[in-house]
């Protein structure tokens, strides 16, 4: 197995987990649930996504910040899971909203990446 597909199926896990939820971060589908039901519009929704994991991810590099200054060797791969973790957790968190809003429309293409490739979120909808 080459460094090249290991690294691939490292980064492909921690995607998985920032979609479905792992700990404290809760799945893409409860995230654009709890964000669709509190807002107006999905322009509202989308915006208050963004702005509560903006500040999940300034409390999560802070923290895995300050453990770099102790432990560097494990601190790098926790701070890489927190990235790409919340980043795909997001992501998938507005696809979702966009696929409530338009069904068919353009929002919905990353969702069905996903869902075809997962097979997660098919209750959301």
């Amino acid at each position: 197995m080459s460094d090249n597909s290991i690294a691939n199926e490292f980064l492909d896990s921690i995607i998985n987990l920032g979609i479905q939820g792992f700990g404290m971060l809760p799945s893409a589908n409860k995230v654009a649930e709890i964000h669709a039901k509190n807002a107006l519009n999905s322009e509202e929704a989308i915006n208050s996504v963004i702005a509560s994991r903006s500040g999940y991810a300034s409390i999560t590099g802070f923290i895995t910040g300050t453990a770099s200054l102790v432990t560097l060797p494990i601190s790098i791969p926790a701070s890489l899971f927190c990235c790409y973790g919340l980043g795909a957790n997001t992501a998938s968190a507005i696809a979702l909203i966009e696929r409530l809003r338009s069904r068919h429309g353009c929002g919905a293409n990353f969702y069905f990446i996903i869902d075809l490739r997962r097979g997660w979120g098919r209750g959301f909808y």
